[in-house]
């Protein structure tokens, strides 16, 4: 079903597509590469050509011989070749499949050959080379590829402006109805993907069977394009191909756990099934992906979800009701307890130390709350085209991995997108929905506090409840005592629930803290292997540097991206 231009990469590893389902088997029907197969009675020995370059260039050998030279990049030889092919039509020659020498160029990603090739049709037809020009580049193979394609694929933009330039037809699709932007997906070139958006391109465009530019990047492991794929449209998520299956099962069917991971934190539906009745968990399942089938299967209890413990692989918009949520839960819990001292003779005198500890905890949740956490300038004030513009040249002078796509910003070290916040935040520990905010540079320390203050009040409030229940059981007995008793064991079993979650979190964050690191860092699979700014070691540094230097530097990093973003754009209107 899914016949790819990517199989035209001799380094294809074939290992990225093991366990594919009987219903994909087709997929494994290679395209042969462009010149992998040039039939022998036209190859022409190279040391013996250049020996005699005239006297080949007159006779039919020249042709393939070109062919030949331009398949192994040889500029210096192709431009000897074609000082002496005057009487020779370039544009005319094609290999056995109908490759063009601009086919051959564009696929082994030379423009300096495009260039040179269309400059001497230029050059040899004066008159005519706007027609001969357009109708070259337009020149499809037995696939019904173009030039044009490949350099998509390759994600050379030069390359891609220079056939638009000669009357290229953006919107020309091979033998399979695959356009420019589904090539670019399989390449995982975020640079073709982003020159489509800027001009116009319908990502809602498909191939004859169905297959959408997200449906190959999502197939194929194409982390990159999926992600801004996604940051440009979310209607991609849940469209069919012919067979009923959407990226989601695609992502499933190569077992790639991070873009499945991706398109369920962006909103997929993991219970479409497709013609065959088959959801993406079923088909993990029937294939042994384990860790997908887990990620798909995940179901999170009542108590979790009311509780925001965990918020799993599902999206989630921000919204400041699961505050409320924790707010009311930790002023009811408080509540009964200040009740209690209240009417309790003995402990009245506690009365004012217990409320002034529980401002200070609401002094620091407010603090954390309405804190910048570290986000990255965003380009809030410009309209789309512009942002694309500037995403678009932004990519020309960055690596993809090192640019944030939604925020249209050079992503900081350390710094990390947040799905729920729709920022960037550098040093990004994680989200925290009890805070409605994100937990980065600039608020890491005064949440580890209010976490600590936090543990040590519900500790120290179930302890007192404790003791007030069975103080009143004892006084007034439990005829009397009953709504009372009710109402404190939900307040004790809401404590209970928050408890071990806090400490352990206590826990983690002290580690963090002491090693440098972040959550996302310590649990990230991307970055388990990598080398971090931070150290593994326990230090007195790195908590000095995680609570204080850590803001110092955001702040100069925040204000440097804000004065080159300024001189980028200056220099944008220059």
């Amino acid at each position: 079903m899914f016949p790819n231009i990517s199989v035209l990469n001799e380094e294809f590893d074939e290992d990225q597509h093991r366990q594919i389902v009987a219903s994909y088997s087709d997929i494994k029907k290679l395209l042969s590469p462009p010149t992998a197969k040039i039939q022998s009675d036209i190859i022409v020995d190279r040391h013996k050509a250049k020996s005699h370059t005239h006297g080949l260039i007159e006779s039919k050998g020249a042709e393939q011989y070109l062919i030949k030279v331009i398949q192994n990049n040889d500029l210096s030889e192709i431009q000897n070749l074609l000082d002496e092919a005057e009487s020779i039509n370039i544009y005319t020659i094609t290999d056995h499949k109908k490759y063009t020498l601009l086919h051959l160029a564009a696929y082994n990603n030379n423009l300096d050959t495009v260039k040179l090739l269309i400059n001497h049709v230029k050059k040899q037809h004066k008159h005519k080379c706007v027609s001969i020009l357009t109708e070259w580049v337009n020149q499809q193979t037995e696939d019904g590829f173009v030039a044009f394609h490949f350099a998509a694929y390759r994600g050379n933009i030069e390359m891609i402006l220079e056939f638009e330039k000669c009357g290229a037809n953006l919107y020309i699709r091979n033998a399979q109805g695959m356009n420019g932007l589904h090539l670019a997906a399989q390449g995982d070139q975020p640079k073709s993907v982003v020159y489509f958006k800027k001009i116009g391109f319908d990502f809602a465009l498909r191939d004859s069977k169905g297959g959408t530019a997200l449906h190959w990047a999502a197939y194929y492991g194409c982390e990159l394009a999926v992600n801004y794929i996604i940051s440009f449209t979310d209607q991609l998520l849940d469209v069919k191909d012919a067979e009923g299956l959407t990226a989601l099962h695609l992502a499933t069917m190569s077992g790639n756990t991070r873009i499945v991971k991706k398109l369920l934190l962006s909103g997929a539906n993991r219970g479409i099934k497709n013609n065959e009745g088959q959801t993406a968990a079923e088909i993990a399942q029937a294939n042994s992906f384990t860790q997908v089938y887990k990620m798909l299967t995940e179901s999170q209890n009542f108590l979790v979800t009311y509780f925001s413990i965990s918020q799993g692989f599902q999206k989630v918009n921000r919204s400041k009701d699961k505050m409320f949520k924790f707010i009311a839960m930790l002023v009811y819990c408080q509540g009964i307890t200040i009740y209690y001292q209240f009417h309790s003779d003995e402990s009245s005198q506690y009365l004012y130390y217990y409320g002034a500890f529980q401002l200070l905890i609401w002094f620091f949740f407010v603090l954390v709350w309405l804190s910048d956490p570290g986000k990255q300038v965003k380009k809030q004030d410009k309209i789309e085209q512009e942002l694309l513009k500037s995403l678009y040249e932004i990519l020309q002078r960055y690596d993809a991995k090192d640019i944030c796509p939604e925020c249209v910003c050079v992503k900081a070290p350390r710094a990390k997108h947040c799905d729920i916040c729709k920022s960037c935040v550098l040093v990004y520990d994680h989200h925290c929905p009890w805070v409605d905010n994100c937990i980065g540079s600039n608020n890491h320390f005064q949440f580890y506090v209010f976490v600590w203050l936090l543990c040590l009040d519900i500790t120290f409030t179930l302890a007192l409840q404790f003791y007030f229940m069975i103080q009143e059981f004892q006084d007034d007995g439990i005829d009397v005592f009953i709504i009372l008793f009710i109402l404190s064991l939900f307040s004790i079993l809401i404590m209970l629930l928050f408890l071990f979650p806090l400490w352990f979190l206590l826990y983690i964050q002290t580690i963090n803290l002491l090693t440098g690191q972040t959550t996302y860092e310590k649990y990230s699979q991307s970055l388990k292997n990598s080398k971090s700014e931070s150290t593994a070691s326990v230090s007195c540094n790195n908590c000095l540097q995680m609570c204080c230097y850590n803001k110092i530097d955001s702040s100069k990093k925040k204000k440097q991206n804000l004065q080159s973003m300024q001189l980028f754009d200056s220099n944008q209107k220059q």
